[in-house]
């Protein structure tokens, strides 16, 4: 038989009760709402909110990562679930190094909701032991493979295959029983040793990867129903696939919106370009029935010159006169009469044009910046780019007496935005300085 919870809730001696009678106990990992519900009506008697947490739901290489914070947060989640099985928390990696840790420790995943608290180890970590047990807080052993300690052994194997290693976890077993744990997890322990172990002990030991031999089994969630298919223990038998099911789930949803959306569109009405009529004449479009909003446009160009060049415009020796102030005011012009300059553009009152002309921190030539802005019912990027496009021809006509080398590049809208308030000059000015 095995051990099943029932209308009550799981206690310590309800485990002790379990291994005299050699009923199996089964133990799963939790490690939020949904699934410590799913488990409580399953009627499993033991839940682990596992520092494996780290691996299956946070995507970290190993349990090292995880931390108490990690651990409060996923204990408080299998708590609301209100199950009737034990809940039982993993310390995280280097909360026990000591006696105080331990307990400050323990103490927030028992306020989280946790019946019982687990650590990796025997005498190698016995301040923290008997700290956390000297508080009444119920603690759970963990001996064998210690997944925390994976960087310092290099990897995960089997324990117990030398005489040396079945001493020291015989050894571990018989402290952790004797100093007041209530169980005992034994992972990738040699099968016989395990055996031997649990045959010897008054409290249940729990395996995984350990063999049939011992008080109870404890697997990963996950690694059962098939949850995280990118990696599954040699040990573990997925009953189910809920990974491929998800994806599977997930891909046709998407294809019922595929289909969704070729029956919308083929029942709309082809749209024609939108500068030809019908019969593929040009046309003005017609924007009439769009809302009138404030819009601003930002558009920016350079033109690269030799640096003696610009040592010239500084210095006020341009026969054309002023460079840069003549530049900006054929940018505004230009701006205001796009309408006159691009065929079926519209002709439009703006409301402000502000040209900037900056000389490159490297002296390589300068960059030209403009925004246009307006209330009505068609933006202003065309506005915006003439006047940068016209700032550039103009510094290129004043400047080509003395430099045959200029380039003009990088013309291009910078941004666009509409708002049926008035947009700020800071937001405008920030666009500039972007």
């Amino acid at each position: 038989m095995i051990f099943r919870s029932s209308g009550k809730k799981v206690i310590l001696s309800d485990l002790l009760d379990a291994k005299r009678q050699r009923h199996l106990i089964p133990v799963l990992t939790a490690y939020d709402y949904p699934s410590a519900k799913l488990l409580d009506e399953a009627q499993i008697p033991l839940i682990l909110v596992g520092d494996s947490l780290g691996m299956v739901r946070l995507g970290f290489q190993d349990t090292t990562h995880v931390t108490l914070d990690h651990m409060v947060l996923h204990t408080e989640s299998v708590a609301r679930a209100n199950p009737k099985a034990m809940v039982i928390s993993d310390l995280p990696y280097h909360t026990y190094l000591d006696g105080k840790t331990a307990v400050a420790a323990a103490k927030r995943l028992i306020a989280a909701g946790a019946d019982a608290v687990k650590a990796e180890g025997g005498k190698a970590i016995e301040p923290a032991i008997k700290a956390i047990l000297a508080e009444g807080i119920p603690f759970v052993g963990h001996l064998g493979m210690l997944p925390q300690s994976v960087k310092e052994e290099g990897g995960y194997r089997k324990k117990g295959k030398t005489e040396r290693e079945r001493q020291i976890l015989k050894e571990d077993m018989q402290f952790l029983e004797a100093a007041g744990a209530c169980a005992v997890v034994l992972e990738l322990v040699i099968p016989d040793l395990a055996v031997e172990i649990t045959q010897a002990a008054s409290i249940p030991t729990i395996g995984i990867g350990s063999g049939p031999g011992c008080d109870g089994q404890v697997l990963v969630l996950d690694d059962l129903v098939g949850g995280f298919p990118w990696f599954t223990p040699k040990f573990a038998k997925p009953k189910a696939s809920v990974g491929k099911v998800v994806k599977a789930a997930v891909m046709d949803w998407m294809n019922e919106l595929d289909a969704l959306s070729s029956e919308m569109q083929a029942s709309k009405p082809i749209p024609s370009l939108s500068h030809l009529d019908e019969s593929g004449e040009t046309r003005m479009v017609d924007v009439s029935a769009k809302p009138s909003l404030y819009r601003v446009a930002v558009a920016k160009g350079r033109i690269l010159t030799q640096s003696t060049t610009i040592d010239l415009i500084e210095n006020q020796k341009i026969a054309k006169g002023n460079v840069l102030a003549t530049a900006r005011i054929a940018g505004i012009m230009a701006a205001k009469r796009t309408g006159e300059l691009i065929p079926l553009c519209h002709p439009l009152p703006i409301t402000h044009c502000h040209v900037e002309l900056t000389i490159l921190p490297d002296r390589s030539g300068i960059e030209v910046k403009a925004s246009a802005s307006i209330h009505a019912s068609t933006g202003v990027e065309m506005e915006a780019l003439t006047a940068v496009q016209v700032a550039l021809l103009t510094l290129y006509d004043m400047l080509k007496a003395v430099d045959k080398t200029m380039v003009m590049e990088g013309v291009q809208l910078i941004s666009k935005t509409k708002s049926p308030t008035p947009i700020p000059d800071k937001a405008i000015q920030e666009s500039l300085n972007s």
